[in-house]
């Protein structure tokens, strides 16, 4: 198997850890969004629960150590993602999680004057936390901000930055970003692909991770805990 990871090509192995970290999420989100039709979601809300949060928080880890098993193989380190963690990039992490949700609800606002499916969907887009303590909630913001942005943004664009252009790094990001979060229908437009255009570019520009996985783990535990939206 060692042999075998390390006589991968450069593409064959952005395309393995790609299925590996988020291969099923897409293939769930792209069920969920074609069997209600690509306008909806399930009435009663999206439910997560003490033992689904637990259950992905220990999926997640587990595909980050396989992941990187074999970027190890392939000469990645650690270092390679700019995760260091300051008072000063924590509080960069604030600030872009405040222009994100500003952005947001100015798009939400403006697209929801035009599009009554927009808010319709959002009407019914609600997490179902009743069965969700907080530690729970922050525990899995947490392992699924670091989890995602340090695959989706730290690697992709890491990968692709130098060889394909900044343009093209951050546009497969948002793509794959986008892929699986297909599940939340027209919301999906207005909030994930400005978030990822967003932290990809960041990224890009000043190479530092921490900041986004702040900010993503931030948005998430909001909407965990209920916090109101627009």
């Amino acid at each position: 198997m060692r042999d075998l990871i390390t006589s991968l090509s450069d593409r064959a192995e952005f395309i393995l850890v790609l299925l590996i970290g988020f291969g099923y999420a897409t293939f769930a989100s792209l069920a969920l969004f074609l069997s209600s039709g690509g306008l909806q979601v399930p009435d009663q809300g999206i439910p997560v629960s003490d033992v689904s949060a637990y259950s992905t928080i220990i999926y997640e880890l587990l595909m980050l150590w396989v992941i990187s098993r074999i970027l190890k193989l392939r000469d990645w380190s650690i270092k390679d993602f700019n995760v260091q963690i300051s008072l000063r990039l924590t509080l960069a992490g604030l600030l872009l999680g405040a222009i994100y949700y500003t952005v947001y609800l100015a798009l939400f606002s403006l697209s929801s004057s035009f599009f009554d499916i927009i808010k319709e969907t959002a009407a019914t887009f609600q997490i179902n936390n009743d069965n969700l303590n907080v530690i729970a909630a922050i525990a899995l913001s947490a392992v699924n901000a670091f989890f995602e942005e340090i695959l989706v943004v730290g690697y992709v664009v890491g990968a692709l930055k130098e060889k394909r252009g900044i343009t093209v790094a951050i546009n497969v990001s948002v793509l794959i970003r986008f892929s699986y979060h297909l599940y939340q229908g027209p919301l999906a437009v207005i909030g994930i692909i400005p978030l990822g255009l967003l932290f990809a570019y960041v990224y890009a520009r000043w190479g530092r991770l921490w900041p986004l996985i702040f900010a993503h783990g931030l948005i998430d535990a909001m909407v965990l805990t209920g916090y109101p939206g627009p």
